[in-house]
Order: C-alpha cells, then sequence, then structure tokens
C-alpha cells in the first residue's frame, strides 16, 4: 500500500485451580459481594508481544486462529485483549528528498492491522519506530551507521508528516476492517529501549540525548493527542536490567524534567514502560530487583504521579541452552516452571500497580537479530522446530534441550495456562484487585469481586524451602513438599459442605500431552469436603485460582503439617 503524504506430576504437580462453593456468608471484614462492581473494561490486560517476524509467513497466517483460540479476539462481550508490535518507519519510506517524505509504503503495516484488528479481532498497541533511512538534513546518524534519529528541526518536521500519515492510515484502515467507525489504535509506544538507545546515538552526552528523545515525544505526543485522542500513549522505557539509581534513571529524570519544562498544554503521555525478563521464580522483578512499586514512585518523584505503570514486554523461557550469549539459559527449566511463572507474574503484577502485560511471544524463533543462541528465542507459547537435531547448526549437543524440539506447532503448557488465565479473566475488572496479607512468608493472596462472585489467587512460593522437582524422579521431592506446604483454612458455613476444585494449569509435565488429551480434559476437578465448619485447602507448588459464589469465605489462617504458621487473612 502506497500512500502520499498529501492524500492522507499429582503432589508436586498441584496446579493453579478453581474453587467455587455454595451459600453465602456474613463477613465483618471482608467486601461484601458486587460492592467492587462496576463497567468491565473492554480490553484486557492481557496480550502478546511481538508476535511473528516480518519474513515468518506461516505464523502471520496462524496469527487470527491462535488468537481466537487463546481468548484474545473480541468476544460476544466486545472485550478484547491486544497485541503489541512495531511498525517500523525505514520500511514505511517509498520516495524522499531532502527535507521530508512525499510518500509511504504502509503495506506492512497493512498487514498487521489485517491480522490483528481484521481478522483476529484484537486490539493494537504500536510502537513507533521512528529511526529513518534519510538524513533529512540535520538528522543525527545511529551507532548502526545506516539509519538517523530526527534531531533538528527539519529532521523532526519529517517525522511529523511521516507520523500524521501513518495515523490517518492506520485509523481508516482499522475502521475499514473493523467495520467500527470509532475504532482506533488503542495505545501508541513512543518508541523502545530509549535510553541506550539515545546515548549511544548522542555519544553519551546526556543532555543531547535526553534532549532529543524528549523532543521526540513532544512531537509526536501533540500530532496523536490531535487526530487519535482516544489512543493512549506510552513512553518508552528500557530493558530488563534497568537501574533506576543508575544510568537509566539518569537518563529518565531529564526527560521528565524536559517535558516539564515544555509547559504544554496537552499530556505527553499516559503511561510508562518496561521490559521485563527472568527465571521461573523471579515473576516480582526486574533483572536488577526492581520491582513495579520502584517504577511507579519514580514517576511520584520526577512530577508523573498521575501517570501510570505497565510492562510492555517480558516472560520466561523453557529448555536450556548453554550456548546463550549472555549465559541466562544456564539453568534447564521446564514447562511446568515456564507455565508457574506466567500465571505469577501476570496476577502478582497486575496487583501491585502494573496496568497491562503482554507475553513474549506465540512462536519460539531459529534466530533472534541474526544470532542462534539468544534467550527470547525460547519464551514463546509455542515450539518452531528447532533444533531439529539433524540440521547444520542444529545438531544436539549437552546443554541445549529439548533436543529435538517436539516440533513446530507443538504448544507447551504455558500456552494452556494462559488460555485459561483468559478464560477465567473474562468479565473481571482487574484494576479492582486486591492484595490481602497473608502474615505468612511467602504465602500470596488476591482477591477480585465482581458480578456476585468473589474469586481469589492464592500460591505458595515454594522453592525457599524445597528443591526444584525432579520430573524424573517425583518421589524425591515429595516428602520436602509434604512437610512444608501451607493450608489455608477457610471457614465456610453450614450449607457449604464441600468446595469444589477445578485446575487450571493442565495436569500434565508437557503441552504436548495436553493436546493429545485434549483441553476440555486436561484439567482435573475434584472437591474438598468442610469439616465443622471449615474447609482445609492445601498449596501446591503452584498458584490456586479460587472462585466463590456469594459472600466470600473467610480464610482464617495457613497451616503446615506442624501447626499454625500465621493468619492469612
Amino acid at each position: 500500500m502506497i500512500i502520499s503524504t498529501r492524500s492522507v506430576c499429582p503432589v508436586l504437580l498441584a496446579a493453579l485451580a478453581v474453587f467455587s462453593c455454595a451459600g453465602g456468608l456474613s463477613l465483618a471484614n471482608t467486601a461484601k459481594a458486587g460492592e467492587l462492581e462496576g463497567p468491565i473494561p473492554q480490553e484486557l490486560p492481557l496480550g502478546v508481544s511481538n508476535p511473528y517476524g516480518q519474513d515468518d509467513f506461516k505464523t502471520k497466517a496462524e496469527l487470527p486462529a491462535i488468537l481466537k483460540d487463546l481468548g484474545l479476539s473480541k468476544g460476544e462481550d466486545g472485550v478484547a485483549g491486544f497485541i503489541v508490535d512495531e511498525i517500523a518507519r525505514r520500511h514505511m519510506e517509498a520516495a524522499c528528498d531532502a527535507t521530508t517524505c512525499q510518500k509511504y509504503d504502509f503495506s506492512l503495516a497493512k498487514d498487521l492491522i489485517d491480522l490483528v484488528v481484521g481478522q483476529g479481532k484484537a486490539n493494537l498497541w504500536v510502537v513507533l519506530g521512528p529511526p529513518s533511512n534519510y538524513k533529512f538534513t540535520d538528522g543525527k546518524k545511529r551507532e548502526n551507521g545506516t539509519t538517523y534519529l530526527p534531531n533538528g528541526p527539519i529532521s523532526r518536521q519529517a517525522h511529523k508528516d511521516y507520523l500524521t500519515a501513518l495515523v490517518n492510515y492506520a485509523t481508516a484502515y482499522g475502521r475499514q476492517v473493523s467495520g467500527d467507525s470509532g475504532w482506533h489504535v488503542a495505545s501508541w509506544n513512543l518508541y523502545n529501549e530509549v535510553s541506550s538507545e539515545y546515548k549511544s546515538t548522542f555519544n553519551n552526552d546526556i543532555d543531547k540525548a535526553t534532549t532529543a528523545y524528549a523532543d521526540f515525544v513532544i512531537d509526536s505526543s501533540k500530532i496523536l493527542r490531535k487526530l487519535t485522542p482516544q489512543s493512549e500513549i506510552v513512553l518508552a522505557g528500557t530493558g530488563s536490567g534497568t537501574d533506576l539509581k543508575g544510568g537509566h534513571g539518569e537518563f529518565y529524570k531529564l526527560v521528565f524534567s524536559k517535558l516539564k519544562q515544555a509547559n504544554l498544554d496537552y499530556s505527553p503521555f499516559d503511561y510508562w514502560e518496561s521490559h521485563w525478563f527472568g527465571e521461573f521464580d523471579n515473576y516480582q522483578t526486574n533483572e536488577k530487583d526492581y520491582s513495579a512499586k520502584y517504577f511507579i514512585k519514580f514517576l511520584q518523584e520526577n512530577g508523573y504521579g498521575d501517570k501510570k505503570f505497565l510492562i510492555r514486554a517480558g516472560g520466561t523461557y523453557s529448555g536450556q541452552d548453554l550456548q546463550e550469549r549472555k549465559g541466562l539459559m544456564d539453568n534447564e527449566q521446564s514447562e511446568r516452571d515456564q507455565a508457574e511463572f506466567l500465571v505469577k507474574r501476570f496476577v502478582y503484577n497486575l496487583a501491585n500497580g502494573v496496568k497491562k502485560i503482554p507475553w513474549s511471544t506465540i512462536y519460539e524463533r531459529a534466530e533472534y537479530q541474526g544470532e542462534n543462541h539468544v534467550q527470547f528465542q525460547y519464551v514463546s507459547l509455542i515450539y518452531d522446530g528447532t533444533p531439529d537435531g539433524v540440521s547444520k547448526n542444529q545438531k544436539c549437543v549437552d546443554g541445549w534441550l529439548p533436543c529435538p524440539d517436539p516440533g513446530r506447532g507443538v504448544k507447551k503448557l504455558s500456552y494452556f495456562a494462559y488460555k485459561k488465565l483468559i478464560e477465567v479473566s473474562k468479565g473481571k475488572d482487574w484494576s479492582k484487585i486486591e492484595a490481602l496479607a497473608t502474615g505468612v512468608n511467602d504465602v500470596y493472596s488476591y482477591k477480585i469481586v465482581n458480578g456476585g462472585k468473589t474469586n481469589y489467587f492464592t500460591w505458595w512460593d515454594w522453592w525457599n524451602k524445597c528443591p526444584r522437582p525432579n520430573l524424573a524422579k517425583p518421589g524425591m521431592d515429595t516428602a520436602c513438599i509434604n512437610k512444608y506446604s501451607p493450608t489455608l483454612s477457610i471457614a465456610v458455613d453450614d450449607n457449604t459442605p464441600e468446595v469444589k476444585i477445578t485446575e487450571a494449569i493442565p495436569d500434565f509435565a508437557t503441552g504436548q500431552e495436553v493436546d493429545n488429551a485434549g483441553y476440555a480434559k486436561a484439567f482435573k476437578t475434584y472437591t474438598i469436603s468442610a469439616l465443622n465448619g471449615k474447609a482445609e485447602i492445601p498449596l501446591g507448588i503452584v498458584p490456586l485460582y479460587v472462585t466463590y459464589t456469594g459472600n466470600p469465605p473467610v480464610i482464617t489462617s495457613a497451616l503446615t503439617s506442624t501447626g499454625t504458621i500465621g493468619t492469612a487473612f
């Protein structure tokens, strides 16, 4: 599409579970059912980032069906999840001179909108990629030596011309394929990991680097507020290694200061984001141990306490690769490790101030930026068939697992865990989730009340007491889990004889086993009888999802096999 600017395992493998109880209770210290209710948001805070590579035609063709199967497509209730992906300016420039472009080729943008909006029926979150193939007289050459960032007035105007054309095109085409006259891009992300990008471009001159990025934000947000006021604007964050007391923090303090000094009559952004990757037991923070509260506090301390915080990309890997370029995959992680991380990552962070979180990504990839051993290749939900154990550079070696790969299209346990999480998220207002004090180390509980039902998420971080389960010899670890596993005691009335539990992480070791059994048969259902007004719910090594119809039960204590270890809530 060319457009002219002038046109427009049983004990050890206990799983995330669903509890349901019949009957109502009168509670003095717990919110009544429904009192936190309100309109349900039309966008889930769940999504997927970077769903395909431009040359990955197989994944492109499969994407709409995957979005529908996961539950991210818009349903009859009008609720949808989102997809995050970049539209890179340098791929759009079709005919340009020394000052601006006269034509743009929006074919790649068209493909993205077709797949995500038209066929996938999901919301779209666009990452703006400002680097240009052209200097436009005063642009600043990037470290790669071939592209430029806007810097002076001419290159800044060229960027504004491009963004105007892109927004107009995306809005018009999105409305066409969605059939919705009010459709708009849900969020516009103002570039990607900008601290390192701008500092390297401006030779570590922090003042020039932050001025250039602040100018980009000012120029972009002005256009976006005018042309698509319903869209949200996301200030680009940095990578998983962000240190708010180091160079990253210095960069953003200056950016925030320069934005304030500009005295804008419009808000330059609504959200600030970051990328978080880590091992399976590090679901609460980034790689530098900064949790969401530190990012939120940083916004407050720098004059933007009214803005919100997002995690725009992240996840953890399955398998192992001792050849990983930064040594980030030395520890083997099972599919269950990855699935456990996924559930905890979403629930914990959404309950602690993060407003939206996608997973990176759908399919594993044979390479990342030309390299063959990179963590980002393995954080996905579906295998890609690499390594096949036969081809050149894909033969099995110690420390590269699984090898051979289960095969392209084989879904991991994390895929089904995410599908279940999305399923149970429908009809819930995640902005109303409450963190509940358990009084017990490593035990977490969260509550959402809506639709006359109280929903709980609760889990035990078992790894501080027990070694990682050995799936080949599960009996070795059973004794430790049985010794230290906490039990929640739920007070119920006489009309509640039992608690019904449905596991929400499949009762299998691999996603391939789930595919063989069928999704509907993958989740074990059982009941726990109440005795003397209490139902004792043991916590396993992964989270529990709890639902209760009517007023919620009271969880009176957390117990171990040796006695009470604290009041839960």
